[in-house]
């Protein structure tokens, strides 16, 4: 009936899976794409629904972890399952669980079909977006993963070492101006979003990233808060969960499962990024707006 032929499946405690989910509400897919939230405790890998079942859409299969989707979309797999998936339900199988081409395939789904098709990632940005976004994969979103994965010193400090490096240089060029490739907003800064929205309640502890606090950068951390009052977006934030998620899961960190109590922290205050100038967005026309524009057209 009503089933949208796309589903993606994500995970609350997963920065790569936040970033898909955003794509979702920041271009009003809600009608072309279904989301599932895999979670529960981690047996065989990602459960898929706390334990409970889940109706795979598109089949009358159940499921009860992530590894029997992948089995259905190709039983012979065998290999290692993740989050983020984005599953077509008309042809029953998994058009990809590379966070990089899911976010690429909701651009075009949105170009294709949104309502007013926006576009994080235009044509004449594309190389600027690739080479950023490698740039913040390794210095900082997959950098904290290897310093809370460390398993000796070295490899630690190396790691550590990148990630303040990196949100260093962030401070300094977002604190001349709004976005990251200057005053429209990119799927670079959905990335890095996703990864900031994590580090005080995650990485700066659980994670052992502890030399500052994302609220010790003034600019990344208005920049932060920004991004956050972006109409939809601060529904896609469940602090309690990303923090359960991770401490329960991720990291040997963690031996008696100690949830922790959440930083004081102040999301929705005034964040005045507006002094930089306004915000824009490129449609997808290849057009470049004020942001304003658009979210009163919505």
């Amino acid at each position: 009936g009503n089933q949208p032929r796309y589903c993606l499946v994500a995970s609350q405690s997963c920065p790569w899976s936040h970033s898909a989910t955003i794509y979702r509400v920041f271009h009003k897919l809600h009608h072309q794409l279904g989301l599932h939230i895999a979670h529960g405790p981690r047996i065989e890998g990602y459960a898929i629904n706390g334990g409970n079942s889940w109706k795979v859409p598109g089949t009358n299969k159940r499921i009860e972890h992530l590894h029997q989707l992948y089995c259905i979309a190709d039983s012979g797999f065998t290999g290692r399952s993740s989050v983020p998936v984005l599953w077509d339900a008309k042809n029953r199988t998994i058009l990809s669980d590379d966070s990089q081409r899911i976010l690429r395939a909701l651009n075009d789904l949105a170009r294709l079909c949104g309502k007013l098709p926006l576009d994080l990632s235009p044509n004449i940005l594309q190389d600027e977006i690739d080479a950023l976004n490698k740039w913040l994969y390794r210095g900082l979103n997959n950098a904290v993963y290897r310093a809370g994965f460390a398993q000796n010193q070295a490899a630690y400090d190396v790691a550590v070492t990148a990630v303040f490096t990196t949100l260093d240089e962030l401070d300094k060029r977002l604190s001349c101006q709004r976005y990251l490739l200057g005053n429209a907003i990119t799927e670079s800064d959905w990335r890095l979003f996703a990864t900031l929205v994590r580090f005080d309640n995650i990485y700066y502890t659980l994670h052992r990233c502890c030399r500052k606090r994302l609220s010790d950068y003034p600019a990344l951390w208005s920049y932060a808060r920004d991004l956050y009052a972006w109409p939809g977006i601060a529904a896609t934030v469940d602090f309690r969960e990303m923090v359960k998620g991770s401490y329960l899961n991720d990291t040997l960190n963690n031996p008696h499962k100690i949830v922790p109590v959440l930083p004081d922290a102040d999301w929705t205050a005034q964040h005045n990024r507006d002094s930089l100038g306004p915000a824009f967005v490129y449609l997808a026309s290849g057009e470049k707006v004020p942001t304003a524009n658009v979210n009163q057209k919505v």
